[in-house]
């Protein structure tokens, strides 16, 4: 029986490439898609931990515009950022979410739930809604946000000083202390309330949310070929993922029930968070035959939040340790900033951020250097379009290759060296200024920006800005911090420990 269904599914690939290479006369140039497994033996080939380099290698014989059969998927994928520019001007490019297999996995069957990974009528009113929502809450006020940041920051350099002492100057960085740090700022408006750096639950979750983004990524067997998830759902980890969705599910669910026990108890009715304000949404919309607020939906786009609202603040605090403790040069640049404008014994605030030139041009240096997401989820084709004489057909994925962005030397020059420098240049009054900062799109970018980016960015630097004016980092002899990174949705750092000397 498996076989026959594996000969079936065969059979249909290689029709489906048939006629897309009859129905499309203009493609793109790529390399030659074999039957059922497409170009994924050659990228394996190429680089099989890091399939961002694969295509980079191959853009290199094929060009800033190619197509490739990633297993049962047709992907156009881009490598320039002038094609970039010229794609997210296409509203027929920019809009829809490319859905892989893993994307109703995680949303109980139905890929039109969340934000990230959602697209159409859907995800426009659940973004705008979500935006609305938490603005009412404080959401990208400085006022507002900065206290809680500031609750945040002082708890961690407690705990990170007291590892510190314990370890005798040395500590293992942790990125699961540091991406529940993180989460607490974007949590204390989406539930009312923060937790405990020590909330067992909360660090459960956070573990939950490193397997959930292998899951998610272009490693994951099933992503490229969906049909391997059914036939073999051990080998391909599919049970694994399934039951890590369903306890991250089970989490947030102990959250909401949580939550409304604590708001029925209360005199004040009126909602004081997110999840309090969506319950209301779904209340209201109960009986008009809307699908778009329910408790499912609230809990994916919860999901999404709570997977947001970690990773890429904390995973951008790990890389900015790593580099500083590798370039100590630039490290004490950035000390010598905080302290001529704000002292070495005055609590950095949001205010300080824009007089901290230096520093903000080493946090672009460091999201440049780390390329933390280099393939963006991928986008789908509503439309076909032309682009530079290509037909990219309608249906097909949309991927960004952020790496030869990153790393291109006819534009940076020396991709290789940690240098601020390069995004900064010299006004005639001798202050400096910001440039060559568009490159560096950490956030995603076009409609499908991440909707947190100035509050991400915020926690970054608030985090990075205390840390720095409290210890000098160093490495430690014999224990280099490993020079390749964590291949996940993400990029990230593998464990590592650093010294710690405090400065004051």
């Amino acid at each position: 029986m498996v076989f026959i269904l594996f000969v079936i599914v065969s059979a249909l690939i290689v029709l489906l490439l048939l006629t897309n290479k009859k129905k499309y006369k203009n493609l793109p140039p790529g390399p030659y898609p074999w039957p059922i497994i497409g170009n994924v033996i050659e990228m394996a080939m190429i680089d099989i931990k890091y399939p961002h380099k694969a295509l980079e290698k191959l853009s290199r014989k094929y060009g800033e515009i190619m197509k490739i059969q990633f297993g049962a998927h047709f992907m156009i994928v881009i490598s320039s950022y002038e094609v970039m520019k010229e794609m997210l001007t296409k509203p027929e490019a920019n809009i829809g979410r490319f859905v892989f297999p893993f994307v109703p996995d995680r949303a109980y069957g139905n890929p039109n739930r969340g934000i990230i990974f959602n697209s159409g009528e859907s995800w426009q009113e659940l973004k705008r809604y979500t935006i609305r929502t938490l603005r009412d809450f404080g959401f990208g006020k400085k006022n507002s946000m900065n206290g809680v940041m500031q609750e945040e920051v002082d708890e961690l350099m407690s705990t990170i000083k007291g590892g510190v002492l314990d370890g005798l100057g040395e500590w293992e960085v942790d990125p699961h202390l540091l991406a529940s740090s993180a989460i607490n700022v974007l949590w204390s408006l989406v539930a009312g309330y923060r937790f405990s750096l020590e909330d067992k639950n909360l660090q459960e979750a956070v573990r939950l949310n490193d397997d959930i983004l292998f899951a998610c990524g272009l490693s994951n067997r099933y992503t490229a070929f969906p049909w391997v998830k059914t036939l073999f759902p051990k080998l391909s980890k599919h049970e694994e993922h399934l039951k890590c969705y369903a306890e991250m599910q089970k989490f947030l669910r102990r959250i909401i029930k949580d939550i409304q026990e604590k708001r029925s108890a209360r005199s004040n009715q009126d909602a004081e968070s997110y999840i309090e304000a969506f319950l209301d949404e779904i209340e209201k919309r109960k009986g008009t035959g809307d699908t778009n607020f329910t408790d499912d939906q609230l809990i994916v786009v919860l999901a999404d939040l709570f997977l947001a609202g970690s990773e890429t603040t904390s995973t951008s605090v790990n890389w900015m340790l790593y580099h500083l403790a590798m370039n100590g040069h630039v490290q004490e640049k950035v000390y010598d900033e905080i302290c001529r404008v704000i002292g070495s014994d005055v609590t950095p605030t949001l205010d300080n951020e824009k007089s901290l030139v230096y520093m903000k041009a080493t946090l672009y240096e460091m999201f440049r250097m780390s390329d933390i997401v280099p393939t963006p989820p991928p986008r789908i084709l509503t439309d076909s379009i032309t682009v530079r004489g290509y037909t990219l057909p309608k249906g097909a994925g949309v991927m960004y290759n952020m790496d030869p962005v990153l790393t291109d030397k006819v534009h940076w020059g020396d991709p290789d060296v940690f240098r601020p420098e390069r995004f900064l240049s010299t006004n005639d009054d001798g202050t400096m200024q910001l440039v060559n900062t568009e490159r560096v799109a950490s956030f995603g970018f076009g409609k499908r920006l991440c909707l947190g980016e100035t509050l991400a960015w915020n926690t970054v630097f608030l985090y990075v800005t205390n840390i720095f004016q409290t210890f000098k980092l160093s490495t430690i002899p014999g224990k280099m911090p490993p020079m390749e990174p964590i291949n996940s949705a993400t990029l990230s750092p593998d464990r590592y420990s650093l010294h710690f000397e405090l400065r004051k």
